[in-house]
C-alpha cells in the first residue's frame, strides 16, 4: 500500500501550505525532492551552507529541516547545536540524513533532540514517504486540548510543557510521546506500538529510537521534580506505561 492509497485526498491536502528546508550539498537530490515538494504544494528551501540555513530558519520557522550528516567539516554537529541552542529554533522538527552503518551516530544525534533520521541508501521516493509522514504526524498533533497530570500541563497547540511552574525543554517527538502516554495513561504500549503510532522515521535503526527518547524524557523530568521521572514506567518484555499511582 503507497502513501497515496493509504490515506486518501486528506492525505495530501494536510501536507500544503507547509514548510521545509533542507541543508545538503548534493544538488542533484536536492533538485529531485524540490519536485516532489512542489507536487505536493509543500514550500522547501533548498541551502548549502549553515549560515544562510541559520538565517532562513528564523526568519520563517518552517514545519520541519532536514540536515545532512555529511555536511563539510562537521557543519552538520554545528548547525544542530546552534539550532538547539536558541529558544526560537529548538523546537523545531529536525531529520537527518545519515551515511551507512552508522547506528552510534545516529544514538548520539537522537540524544541531542533530534527527531528521526533516514539512512543511505535510500530512493527519492522513500525520503519523500518519510518527510510526509513527519509533517502529516506535526499537523495531526496540533488541534488538540491542553493535557494536565498533577503539576505537569502540556499545552498542544504551543509544545510546551510545564512542571511545578518551570518550563520543560522537550523536542518534537518527545513532546508527541508525552501527549500520547498522558493521553492513555496507565496503557502498555510496545516500542513497535509507539514507532508506529508517531511515524518515527529512523530506518534501520529499529526500537532502540524509542529508549533513546524515553531517556531523554526521564532525565528531563528529574531535573525538576525526581519523583515525575517515574510516571514513564517500563514494563518488562512488553514496553512502556504512563502510570497514575506514583507518588507525586
Amino acid at each position: 500500500m503507497n502513501e497515496y492509497s493509504a490515506f486518501g485526498r486528506w492525505n495530501i491536502a494536510s501536507l500544503k501550505g507547509s514548510s521545509v528546508i533542507i541543508v545538503n550539498e548534493d544538488s542533484a537530490f536536492n533538485d529531485a525532492v524540490q519536485k516532489e515538494f512542489d507536487s505536493d504544494h509543500i514550500f522547501c528551501r533548498k541551502l548549502t551552507d549553515i549560515k544562510t540555513a541559520l538565517t532562513w530558519v528564523r526568519r520563517q520557522r518552517p514545519d520541519l529541516i532536514i540536515i545532512d550528516w555529511c555536511l563539510k567539516k562537521n557543519e552538520a554537529m554545528t548547525l544542530l547545536s546552534r539550532l538547539k541552542k536558541h529558544m526560537d529554533t529548538r523546537n523545531i522538527t529536525i531529520m537527518m540524513i545519515v551515511p551507512p552503518n552508522s547506528e552510534n551516530t545516529v544514538i548520539d544525534i537522537l540524544q541531542i533532540g533530534v527527531d528521526g533520521c533516514v539512512m543511505r541508501p535510500f530512493s527519492v521516493a522513500e525520503f519523500m514517504a518519510r518527510t510526509r509522514a513527519i509533517i502529516r504526524r506535526n499537523v495531526k498533533f496540533s488541534y488538540e486540548p491542553v493535557l494536565d497530570f498533577g503539576e505537569l500541563k502540556i499545552e498542544v497547540e504551543t509544545r510546551r510543557v510545564v512542571l511545578q511552574g518551570k518550563n520543560i525543554d522537550l523536542s518534537p517527538t518527545e513532546f508527541r510521546l508525552l501527549k500520547m502516554f498522558v493521553t492513555y495513561k496507565n496503557q502498555v504500549f510496545s516500542r513497535s506500538q509507539l514507532m508506529s503510532q508517531l511515524r518515527i522515521v529512523d530506518s534501520n535503526i529499529g526500537e532502540r529510537t524509542i529508549d533513546v527518547h524515553i531517556l531523554r524524557l526521564r532525565k528531563a523530568f528529574a531535573n525538576v521534580q525526581p519523583h515525575y521521572a517515574g510516571l514513564i514506567k517500563t514494563v518488562r518484555g512488553s514496553g512502556y506505561k504512563f502510570v497514575t499511582d506514583v507518588d507525586i
